[in-house]
């Protein structure tokens, strides 16, 4: 058995594409960090209403290491942040707990994967 929208999900959702009128791709991302989301609480059995800032932060960790992007991670968060933040002003939650929470910065690529100009001087004889 999958996880589902719940309704002030759907109800969010079409707040986005009739009153933001915001694109169908963009709707399609909002719908599956979403829908990821149910699935962590889902496991968890935690309620998204009343969900902590470390519950999140935990969710957010478990995500990271499943080798998912960092810009992946921030989208995803982006879309739970607007969420919650849309909840907060129906009067469904008194705090948005992202507030404060950042996703983890990408890795810079380690220095032999592209060589520096030293690196590719000519040896002196």
């Amino acid at each position: 058995m999958g996880v589902a929208l719940t309704v002030p999900q759907q109800t969010y959702l079409t707040h986005l594409r009739v009153e933001r009128r915001l694109a169908p791709r963009t709707l399609r991302i909002y719908e599956d960090a979403l829908l990821r989301l149910n699935a962590l609480a889902t496991e968890d059995r935690a309620d998204l209403l009343h969900a902590p800032t470390t519950q999140l932060r935990r969710w957010v960790a478990r995500l990271h290491g499943q080798d998912l992007a960092p810009r992946t991670l921030a989208l995803m968060m982006s879309a739970w942040r607007g969420w919650y933040r849309w909840l907060g002003q129906q009067g469904w939650v008194n705090f948005n707990p992202l507030d404060g929470l950042r996703a983890p910065r990408a890795v810079p690529l380690a220095a032999t994967s592209s060589p520096s100009s030293s690196d590719t001087r000519r040896p002196q004889p």
